[in-house]
């Protein structure tokens, strides 16, 4: 009798810690809702670890070592020489969803009460909106140029390198990354739609190129020191990259120590 009450208990906790974790998982962020705030966090998380995603370039107070990766401007200009901690999944992909992004809200006026929409009416008045924006997650140190002719993600037909040694295309709007990135682009898009099932984040022609560079690029050691860092702060489990890392560490290929 003891031993089945026993039994019970211990699969009852089992249970229970799953279902917690699970239902942590599927909130997504719930405790950042500034990007500013996400921004400073973000910089401790990759304290030690200071090279910009996409293409690896050293940085330091913002400012990228263009000869430590062999980056290229494309324009000679000011974003060229800055890094900003930009969305893997652009906002657009998620702010479109939602009405206040499209159409607007009544608060959404300047001081001449001229109304306003898109991506400044969602940050005035959309706390799910600034939920999903500041998710810790999906920001990354890239390079401001890079960062800014960027609308989509997705493969393209030729490898024609625009950024000198930088393993990233970008032609139209549409990025693709580097050989080295490609998992992570993929991990998080996946996290994204996991965690915020009420938005689309995958059309089926994505999902398939995800799905490759998924398993091209399997997840490295900071990659799973970042998520880790990242759930102390933000508070919510990322199961995707939790679940690769461990798959990972099983199988003796990636060691965390």
């Amino acid at each position: 009798m003891l031993r089945r009450l026993f039994l019970f208990l211990i699969t009852y906790c089992l249970l229970a810690l799953l279902t917690a974790s699970l239902m942590q998982a599927a909130e997504g962020n719930q405790t950042i809702s500034s990007l500013n705030s996400a921004q400073r966090l973000l910089e401790r998380v990759h304290k030690n670890h200071p090279k910009t995603f996409l293409c690896g370039c050293a940085y330091k107070g913002g400012f990228p070592n263009h000869d430590s990766c062999g980056y290229l401007p494309k324009k000679q200009d000011t974003e060229a020489y800055m890094v900003v901690w930009a969305p893997v999944v652009p906002f657009q992909v998620f702010g479109v969803q939602l009405s206040v992004w499209q159409k607007g809200h009544p608060k959404c006026k300047n001081n001449r009460g001229k109304p306003f929409r898109g991506r400044r009416c969602a940050e005035k008045v959309s706390q799910r909106y600034r939920l999903l924006q500041a998710d810790l997650y999906n920001l990354q140190p890239m390079i401001a140029e890079l960062a800014g002719l960027r609308t989509q993600t997705g493969p393209l037909p030729f490898e024609k390198r625009d950024f000198g040694s930088c393993d990233v295309e970008v032609q139209n709007g549409v990025l693709e990354p580097g050989a080295n990135v490609r998992g992570d682009v993929a991990r998080t898009f996946f996290y994204m739609d996991r965690v915020y099932p009420d938005f689309v984040f995958i059309s089926p022609e994505l999902r398939r190129s995800l799905d490759s560079w998924n398993l091209e690029d399997p997840v490295d050691a900071w990659e799973c020191q970042r998520s880790r860092h990242i759930q102390e702060i933000q508070g919510n489990l990322n199961p995707v990259v939790e679940d690769a890392c461990h798959l990972a560490i099983t199988q003796g290929l990636l060691s965390l120590r």
